[in-house]
């Protein structure tokens, strides 16, 4: 006769507030994935700036200011990241043309063997 072993399965609750972050962060997951298929340049490497919150629901003071001011500086470093991008993209397509004529050259002079 053979016995059984029974383990008994504890229930551990968890706080309430986990499940809540866990779907949160499940959100903001999915939600940055689907950025990444719109604008796949920005979202490989570059960031671009969120505007300043005080123009919709705060008072032109000074802090207001610097706020625009910090925009404005993210921004031109966006549009740099951007254009550095697309630099780097026109390289590596001139790279991919240049091995393709360099291997036709190669079979033009008769090799048999070109990479």
């Amino acid at each position: 006769m053979r016995e059984h072993l029974h383990q008994r399965q504890e229930q551990v609750q968890e706080p309430a507030g986990v499940r809540v972050l866990a779907r949160h962060c499940l959100l903001l997951a999915a939600g940055l994935s689907a950025l990444s298929y719109a604008n796949p340049v920005s979202a490989q490497w570059c960031s671009e700036p969120s505007k300043p919150f005080c123009l919709g629901f705060g008072t032109p003071d000074d802090m207001c200011r610097i706020s625009v001011e910090q925009y404005l500086r993210q921004e031109k470093d966006f549009r740099q990241c951007v254009v550095d991008e697309a630099n780097a993209k026109v390289e590596e397509s001139r790279n991919r043309a240049n091995r393709i004529v360099e291997q036709w050259n190669c079979y033009a002079r008769g090799s048999s063997f070109c990479l």
